[in-house]
């Protein structure tokens, strides 16, 4: 009996474990699934070069947005990102070759074998350079250099935004973030800023300054259909009234959290009013005076967690001057 119990016991949990991955699965779009099968069923002689595999990935259609996707897709699922080359600051080379033999890179890495990857499918790609605020940063941080790599791919006549490195999961079982693929250009500039103002792909581009001015955006903040928000700074006065608003497509939806992290890390609930409005939200409430640390504002999403959609720093931090994004 006991035997049996075991049995079934891990039975359940693998049944468990193939739903979850069946449902992530049939959540993709129809096209999304279709560039996963065919990045599953990569042969091992097309992993022997740049050149052999997009000969490979050119063969599942020959639509450019699918080439393009399915491309993403093999680099978010194969590569993963070379932390302890990272963390050492001794960065190898990056060229695409190297990215795809050793299968791990930094996102000038996954920025590199993005583009010989277009470039073996036939798609028009550029390589950018700029800044990102992306791990290590913190609102009112100053960006003395560029920091990050991405690209741009022609896809039907128009140039979109593409950033796979931070597509690519932490781990190779979970799910591919498609966020960063054929972005809008409001919502990527919220965390990346190109050196060539070009590729802002803006007919109102900003600058270095008012990037470096604006608070952090959680990744759940567009998932969840935020549009817009104010104060648009980096940094808030403590000790004093303020007020936060948030416009939003489902304003009656919402369930918000405001929360103090100080330079421990350790999180306090703050008490705040909210007032629903006609496109959104307000929160009202005061940081005390003597806090010290980051206001971070977090809402109800999936999986009926509290995932942070904006925050900022509190007025009297010392912005670094020098930023490591990835």
């Amino acid at each position: 009996m006991k035997t049996q119990s075991i049995v079934a016991k891990f039975f359940t949990l693998f049944l468990g474990l193939v739903l979850v991955s069946s449902t992530a699965f049939a959540t993709l779009s129809l096209v999304q699934q279709k560039a996963v099968a065919w990045v599953n069923k990569t042969p091992a002689t097309a992993k022997s070069s740049p050149e052999a595999l997009a000969s490979y990935l050119s063969k599942v259609s020959s639509d450019e947005y699918t080439r393009a996707l399915t491309i993403y897709t093999w680099i978010a699922k194969n590569i993963r990102y070379d932390w302890d080359s990272y963390r050492a600051k001794a960065i190898p080379p990056q060229e695409a070759k190297n990215v795809l033999k050793w299968g791990m890179g930094v996102c000038q890495g996954y920025a590199e074998l993005f583009q010989e990857l277009c470039k073996g499918v036939g798609l028009r790609s550029e390589l950018v350079s700029g800044y990102a605020k992306g791990y290590g940063s913190k609102p009112g941080d100053i960006y003395a250099k560029t920091n990050h790599a991405w690209n741009v791919v022609n896809i039907y006549g128009n140039w979109q935004l593409i950033d796979v490195c931070w597509g690519a999961p932490k781990e190779a079982d979970l799910p591919i973030d498609y966020t960063y693929f054929c972005a809008s250009p409001t919502q990527f500039r919220e965390k990346h800023l190109p050196k060539d103002s070009e590729w802002q792909l803006s007919k109102r581009p900003i600058g270095l300054k008012e990037f470096c001015a604006r608070p952090m955006i959680g990744n759940s903040y567009f998932e969840q259909r935020f549009e817009g928000f104010t104060p648009v700074c980096a940094t808030l006065e403590a000790g004093i009234p303020l007020r936060i608003s948030l416009a939003n497509a489902f304003p009656t939806e919402l369930d918000l959290q405001v929360t103090l992290k100080d330079e421990k890390g350790d999180y306090t609930d703050l008490p705040f009013t909210l007032k629903t409005l006609e496109n959104g939200v307000t929160l009202s409430f005061t940081i005390p005076a003597s806090a010290i640390g980051e206001l971070h504002v977090y809402s109800l999403g999936k999986n009926d967690c509290y995932y942070s959609i904006l925050y900022y720093g509190i007025q009297g931090q010392k912005p670094s001057s020098d930023v490591a994004g990835i």
